[in-house]
């Protein structure tokens, strides 16, 4: 018979001689890591204990992760859906040949429809990976059901916004002396795409304007195609200003000159980005994307005014050994099934708003344990705003930050 929740087994002896007793234990799908035996003999009864130490760690499900849908900049697991778009989300079960129809995603409020194979929406998903879209506004958890397993149900918690948050962004792609562009525009094209799948976790579209026509673009002087002093970059964002949205200069430098960085964000007033810096990368268009997502964060306020702004947050100064918490991410936490033996400076490094290059492609839901600067310039160590848009009053309610851009009203 199947004995469930049995702490002890009892085994009474009723005549001479030997006898062996095998008891087959099915766990699915946990791992075993240890079994110990004690055995003690009290009268003619034997009482066995039989401890398991268990651990989890065949299921995967990061709320938190770099990780990108195939041929797209999009992130799996994103913190937030837009109402009436998509997203993708993924678990993993490593335990042989799992069969993904014993894993079932659901809803626990209902605010996301699951979209199966056939392109229809359902209330439940199948499988390793799903597709949900958003229907309500508000707070939401996708559930995970596994068969067989009785450990506590992987979920990933998200949030639906209301309407996505277009961004007016106009670019400026600066030309030498004798009319060379640093950039072309379908450079610039590819890079906005790439730019609005990676922000596409907060809700946020860039709109690409020009401030005057690529044919035709100012300013068109040496120093500023190969800047070399500080100054330089603050007469160019102040030249050509518009006014009423983001302005982004492409210029072909190597490096911001007294900062050594590929690209530098003067928050509400403009963003400067080189052409060579990304060419250091084996896929320039793709980084220079990832690039262009990370000032413009820099550009986003989460108070109205000049309020504070999102941070870079930096690793290299977290030990390897320190391994990830709870405390380390509390609204990126879900369940705990990161990965086995993740480091928070793997995390970290993993954030679109990592400091040092290149940047990764995740956004958290909220603040995450790592170094920034602080308003003296000097380096601290707690929790960083890199990007997340929700907050936790003293009541435990969830709420979102609006997102605030240059010259937001």
């Amino acid at each position: 018979e199947l004995l469930d929740n049995v702490e002890r087994l009892y085994f009474y002896i009723d005549g001479h001689g030997s006898e062996k007793v095998y008891i087959s234990l099915y766990l699915p799908p946990k791992i075993i890591r240890s079994i110990t035996n004690n055995v003690q003999y009290i009268s003619n009864t034997i009482d066995e204990f039989i401890t398991f130490d268990v651990e989890f760690s065949e299921i995967v499900l990061e709320p938190i992760t770099d990780e990108t849908v195939d041929f797209t900049s999009e992130v799996y697991n994103p913190p937030h859906v837009v109402k009436g778009d998509f997203a993708h989300y993924k678990i993993e079960v490593n335990r042989g040949n799992f069969d993904p129809e014993l894993i079932t995603w659901r809803s626990k409020r209902g605010n996301v429809k699951f979209i199966n194979t056939n392109g229809d929406e359902s209330d439940e998903g199948k499988g390793f990976e799903v597709i949900v879209k958003g229907e309500n506004s508000g707070e939401d958890t996708l559930e995970i059901l596994i068969v067989g397993y009785d450990g506590t149900p992987p979920e990933v918690h998200i949030y639906i916004l209301e309407e996505l948050k277009t961004v007016d962004v106009y670019t400026c792609i600066v030309k030498n002396d004798v009319g060379d562009f640093a950039f072309t525009t379908e450079e610039i094209d590819f890079a906005f795409e790439t730019a609005n799948q990676i922000l596409k976790q907060i809700g946020v579209r860039l709109n690409r304007k020009t401030l005057v026509p690529d044919s035709d673009m100012n300013p068109h002087q040496d120093q500023f195609y190969e800047i070399s002093y500080e100054e330089s970059l603050e007469t160019l964002i102040d030249m050509t200003r518009i006014g009423d949205g983001l302005e982004v200069y492409f210029i072909n430098g190597h490096r911001i000159p007294g900062s050594g960085m590929n690209a530098i964000a003067f928050y509400d007033r403009g963003i400067v980005i080189t052409k060579q810096g990304n060419l250091d990368y084996p896929n320039t268009y793709l980084f220079s994307g990832n690039v262009l997502a990370h000032e413009i964060l820099h550009s986003m306020r989460v108070e109205p005014g000049r309020g504070q702004f999102v941070k870079d947050i930096y690793a290299q100064w977290i030990p390897d050994t320190t391994l990830l918490e709870r405390d380390h991410l509390p609204l990126d936490w879900g369940t705990g099934y990161y990965r086995k033996g993740t480091k928070l400076k793997h995390i970290v490094e993993s954030l679109l708003m990592h400091g040092h290059e290149p940047p990764g492609y995740a956004i958290p839901r909220g603040r995450v344990m790592g170094y920034s600067m602080n308003n003296l310039g000097q380096i601290d160590f707690g929790l960083v705003n890199c990007g997340g848009i929700l907050k936790t009053d003293d009541d435990g309610k969830i709420t979102v930050i609006e997102r605030y851009f240059a010259h937001d009203e």
